[in-house]
Order: C-alpha cells, then structure tokens, then sequence
C-alpha cells in the first residue's frame, strides 16, 4: 500500500474545534488545517499511520468518518482524478467488491461526483472488480476540494461504510418519527448487538420511533413518556405503555436486556436517573443514552455524564451520529 501522506476526517461543521480539541489531546502535536467546513486534514508527518490506527482504537466522540490519503492530484477534469484513483487502487480487483465515495466541495470545478464514479466503476469492471454501494469490500475514497485528496481502503478503516458518515436509510414504511433513524444509525454505528435481547424500556419514548425499531426488532418494549405514541404502535402486542414520569418508575430487578432513552432533559440528572434503574438491567444488559447538551459545553457535559454513568455501566463506544443534533449517543453496558 502507498504511503499515507495525511488523514482526512469528517465532523458536523457545528463541532469542528471540538474534534479538533479531542483529536490534539488523544494524539498531540499534529497538523490540522480545514478543507471546507466539517472536513478536516491532519497530518502527522512521518506518522500518519500510527496516527490512523491511534484514531481507530481511541476513536474521537465527534469523528464520523476518517480515511488515509494515498495520493492527491490536480481537479481539472475528471481523467485528471479518475487516473489518480486508479493509480492507488490493486491492478487486479478479481472478484471484490469495491465502492467508490466521492465528495465535490470545490464550486471551481463543471464535473459532478457521479462522473467520477462512473469512470471509477468502469476501471474496477477492467480490473476484475464488481462495483458496490452498499457493502463494498474496499473503498475508494475522494475529497475535490482545492485538489483531490483520495484515498484505498477497507470500509473498516474509514470507521464507516457510509461516505463522509452521512448515513441515509431512506424513507422506512411506517417510520414514527425521524428518531428512528437514530437509533437504527447507533445500533450500527456503535456496534450494538441487540439479537439477543428479548425485553426494552425505552425512555422518553413519545411519539415511538425507537420503540417502533425496537419492535420491529423482536423484542418486548415497555415504553414510557408523558406524550403520546403513535396510535398504530399502541395496538402491537408487545408494547406496554406507561403514561407517566420516568422519575416515578418502579421496575423489577433483572427484568431488562436494554434499556434506550433519547429524553430532552438535563443531561446530568438523565444520567442519574437511568444510573437508579440500572437494577433493573441484568449484568451485561445494554444502555443506549442521547446526551443532550441543552446549550451547554459539549466535551464537558459528556465527561460528567460518563463520570456519573461509570458506578453502574462500563463505557463501550460513543459519537456524534449523522442522525444527532445538539446531541451524542452512548452505548454502555451494565456491570
């Protein structure tokens, strides 16, 4: 494989400097310089690679996508990108499946991505390969911006298969609320293994896209919120539905598999509030929290919430999804 010449690395434009701050502090003095908003490059000189797999291991909350520049090239046509992608990729592609995720950011330039993976898709037919949108085995990657930034790899080492993190399910049938979206995207993204889990509360639930999802999904579902859920989910057979504050619950000890909670409430005192009906959870049962910062910093507020989390749970993984806002969801488990 080429030479790693930098990093590029996707956020939400609103929590650049936040990434930023993450990434300095994980991985210290590193060159950072912003390619257009919430697309960064990070060079670490002679030690991207170390700085890669450092990212991987250790990733930042509000990282969505990364990937290892192998070659940059001029953007004056889409031969010009065309035959620099295809100069990092393998000669002989036989039988793999490859994508190709490009992102135009520069208004300079009369091509649009789709042209640069049509050439792209043609070259990975000559080699062999079979060109793949939804589950590529690896992925070529491009950024146009002031030049092409490009990039091979596996889609698990750009932390994503989903170009520049942007996750799009489409318009899902019987979709409650955008919210389910969500946490379709963490159960994903933050690697949440729910097969074998049989029984959920989901917290804040109104108006039921997790609890919907969860549903879907097999499992029993106690939801509760003061709000309404959506009529159609009222009539499933696994659904019990509590009208009532999530402060007031009772719950029975070792009678949950997860528990979800996507509240719109202080983030410190939904900590603790899902911290007291941890027994609920039997050990090694699942926790999937929205941290709502509620205008407060981010960074922060997420290490006072883990702080609190941390007497009941073990911290797994955590990010600023493509489907959050002023918001981070955390996957935990119990001890």
């Amino acid at each position: 494989m080429a030479k790693i010449l930098g990093l590029m690395l996707s956020c939400d434009p609103r929590f650049r400097q936040t990434l930023c701050e993450e990434v300095r502090t994980q991985q210290g003095n590193i060159q950072i310089s912003t390619v257009s908003p919430g697309v960064l490059e990070v060079d670490r000189l002679e030690g991207n690679a170390q700085l890669l797999t450092g990212l991987l291991e250790n990733t930042p909350l509000f990282l969505r996508h990364v990937f290892a520049i192998h070659k940059t090239s001029p953007i004056d046509s889409v031969s010009d990108v065309g035959a620099a992608a295809c100069a990092v990729m393998p000669d002989d592609l036989e039988g793999y499946k490859v994508g190709v995720q490009c992102r135009v950011l520069s208004e300079s330039v009369s091509y649009r991505a789709i042209e640069v993976k049509q050439y792209l898709d043609e070259s990975i037919q000559g080699r062999g390969g079979v060109p793949e949108t939804k589950e590529p085995q690896f992925v070529v990657s491009l950024v146009i911006a002031d030049k092409a930034y490009i990039g091979y790899s596996t889609p698990s080492a750009n932390l994503t298969r989903w170009s520049g993190g942007a996750v799009h399910y489409g318009a899902a049938k019987n979709s409650f609320s955008r919210a389910q979206h969500k946490l379709e995207e963490a159960l994903e993204v933050l690697e949440v293994d729910i097969s074998r889990c049989k029984t959920a509360l989901d917290l804040g639930a109104a108006p039921g896209g997790w609890t919907a999802l969860l549903l879907k999904r097999g499992l029993n579902v106690t939801a509760v919120d003061t709000g309404d859920l959506h009529p159609e989910l009222l009539k499933h057979r696994n659904l019990t539905y509590l009208r009532q504050n999530a402060f007031d619950l009772r719950l029975i000890r070792n009678s949950l598999d997860i528990i979800t909670c996507d509240m719109s409430w202080d983030p410190l005192r939904t900590a603790q509030l899902v911290v007291d009906l941890s027994r609920a959870l039997r050990t090694g049962g699942k926790l999937v929290l929205t941290v709502k910062f509620m205008g407060q910093s981010p960074l922060p507020t997420v290490r006072e919430c883990l702080s609190i989390l941390r007497s009941s749970f073990v911290f797994k993984r955590g990010r600023h999804l493509w489907h959050n806002r002023e918001e981070l969801t955390l996957y935990l488990e119990k001890l």
